[in-house]
């Protein structure tokens, strides 16, 4: 029983934070208090229009999908260009994921949002692009730091390619790849608080609108609960980086029996579809969160902007009506529902 417990004592680090995290989003509202004490001067002191639960699990979401996406790209073209076949195309694919690094979210945003729509789906695609460059050269240096001499036993073994792969250079490659994937994720949760100026509904919320009504506790509530995520991710990271080195270094105890697999993969699975469940929304909750978007200044306020709106409350948009005019009939149409 003893050596269960010091087995199960690396975890208290991260559930303690996960404890606190899920707490602070479901009784934030109950801190109105403080945060009126905190800043007497502002009238709503309290983020109110969804709950932060419901940000937090959007915000995770959002970042699980799009990491997800972009560690699907890396170990495509890391261990692609890596094998003999694609070497040679390598400085190419690295200057390519290199550019999507270094081009702005908020650009990929504008520049998705005229053709794909508002809400989520420009936001997975941004922070996929901005995350898939650390998973790229993790993937690369864990499967190049694998010794070349344990490759050619493997070969003298009569092993194929793809056992050396899965046998060899995959456990090799492991710590260094979710290193990769640590840093790609912990810049993401707080890169996904910009998807809030597209319509997405996530911890970013509080964070846009605070910024163009000039409500510090917003901001703050936004920022509190985004900074608690990454610590707490991270922690998690850190967690399963420590059980793969023991694992690689071949601790006795770094491995479940089936049972507690099988355990931990129902609780997985329980917790992925609480989180990732689909959200089904009318075309009013749509509207509604465009227009928030551009009431919160981080929509460029065009044609394109205005039409996509009218549209989606079944407004007819087919006459040559001033902007400011179509604008004042949304309000209208959405007040009165």
């Amino acid at each position: 029983m003893s050596g269960r417990l010091r087995s199960l004592q690396p975890l208290a680090i991260p559930l303690l934070l996960s404890a606190a995290l899920l707490l602070l989003a479901w009784g934030m509202a109950d801190l109105e208090p403080v945060f009126h004490a905190l800043f007497p001067a502002q009238e709503r002191a309290m983020y109110r229009q969804e709950p932060f639960l419901h940000l937090l699990m959007a915000h995770v979401s959002l970042v699980a999908i799009s990491s997800g996406a972009a560690l699907v790209i890396a170990v495509t073209a890391g261990v692609w260009v890596t094998r003999p076949g694609g070497q040679s195309y390598r400085p190419l694919v690295e200057s390519l994921v290199a550019m999507g690094q270094t081009f702005p979210p908020v650009a990929v945003l504008a520049l998705a949002v005229p053709l794909i729509g508002f809400g989520e789906q420009p936001a997975y695609i941004a922070l996929a692009l901005y995350g898939l460059l650390p998973m790229l050269q993790g993937v690369i240096a864990g499967l190049e730091s694998t010794p070349s001499a344990v490759v050619d036993a493997a070969k003298g073994l009569g092993m194929r390619p793809w056992q050396i792969f899965r046998w060899v250079e995959a456990p090799s490659a492991a710590p260094i790849v979710l290193a990769g994937i640590r840093t790609s994720v912990t810049i993401n949760i707080g890169t996904a608080a910009i998807a809030a100026t597209v319509g997405s509904q996530n911890l970013g919320s509080p964070i846009i609108i605070g910024l163009s009504g000039f409500n510090t506790p917003y901001i703050l509530q936004g920022a509190l609960l985004t900074g608690w995520l990454a610590i707490t991710v991270d922690s998690w990271f850190a967690y399963a980086a420590t059980r793969l080195q023991l694992r690689k270094e071949g601790h006795p105890g770094t491995r479940y029996s089936p049972s507690t697999r099988r355990t931990y993969m129902n609780w997985f699975t329980a917790l992925s579809t609480f989180l990732f469940r689909p959200q089904p929304r009318t075309a009013e909750q749509r509207a509604r969160d465009l227009l928030k978007a551009v009431d919160a200044g981080g929509v460029p306020l065009n044609v394109a902007v205005v039409n996509h709106i009218a549209r989606e409350l079944g407004l007819d948009v087919s006459r040559k009506a001033r902007m400011p005019e179509t604008i004042e009939r949304i309000r209208k149409v959405m007040a009165a529902r």
